[in-house]
């Protein structure tokens, strides 16, 4: 994703006890929809098509930029306690 945006990627990876300490309880990603992982079985089970991932970046980009433009959604108010931690874990360059 980070390519198909033209941006470089800095993975930090954090045990389960630091996010489950930082999260108050048992952490969990911060979404209001499921993710999925795996669409190959949508495409091989109903012949769905599925969206380039540069387009559907540039197209998520773009209509998360107006639907949220002056607001902080919900699930990215924690980004800047989420930033404190980040410093503190060890990093991959991938």
């Amino acid at each position: 994703m980070a390519h198909a945006a033209g941006r470089s990627v800095v993975v930090r990876y954090a045990p389960r006890d630091v996010l489950n300490q930082w999260a108050g309880g048992t952490y969990r990603i911060p979404l209001p929809y499921p993710i999925a992982f795996d669409v190959a079985a949508s495409k091989r089970l109903r012949g769905m098509t599925h969206t380039p991932m540069q387009e559907w970046i540039g197209d998520t980009g773009r209509w998360m930029t107006a639907h949220y433009a002056g607001v902080i959604p919900q699930w990215y108010q924690a980004r800047e306690s989420e930033s404190r931690w980040e410093s503190l874990t060890p990093s991959v360059t991938k």
